[in-house]
């Protein structure tokens, strides 16, 4: 949804309702600047530090690790946004991942593991497992059977 609403204000003429990879992009990083700026988000924040944060020049705060200097990683895989764990938009993002890779088929590692793979989420081993927790869609599937019980004989 958002980048059909970029679309229409950069007015493009694409009269196309398939959306391009680079749109696609660019509203995820949006969204992912809008969850910081929700969250009040700073470089001095105490929970980040420990990730080496920095302002990069599409505004978005990412952590800044060693894997800066691997020429064949891009972007999200070597310095990952950072998003808070108890945001509203960490958590649609990872129910968002969990249904990407399949309900009763990925478990909270599998879960993390994708999400990693564009952000960084404080507590995010909790995070994951308290959203995943409340998936009704996996309770279903992981709820054990009934078994009928005989009454006694007379």
């Amino acid at each position: 949804m958002t980048a059909y609403v970029l679309r229409v204000l950069r007015k493009d003429a694409r009269r196309s309702l398939v959306l391009e990879a680079d749109e696609l992009q660019q509203a995820r990083e949006v969204q992912f600047k809008l969850a910081q700026k929700e969250d009040g988000m700073k470089l001095s924040d105490q929970e980040i530090q420990t990730l080496n944060p920095e302002v990069y020049t599409d505004g978005l705060i990412r952590a800044h690790g060693c894997l800066v200097h691997v020429k064949k990683l891009n972007k999200p895989a070597c310095c990952p946004i950072i998003l808070k764990g108890s945001s509203l938009w960490t958590t649609l993002f990872v129910r968002h991942i969990h249904a990407k890779v399949f309900h009763h088929m990925a478990g909270a590692e599998q879960t993390l593991a994708e999400v990693r793979k564009a952000v960084w989420i404080t507590k995010g081993w909790e995070t994951v497992r308290k959203i995943l927790r409340r998936c009704v869609h996996c309770r279903r599937l992981r709820s054990s059977t009934v078994t009928q019980e005989m009454g006694p004989s007379l």
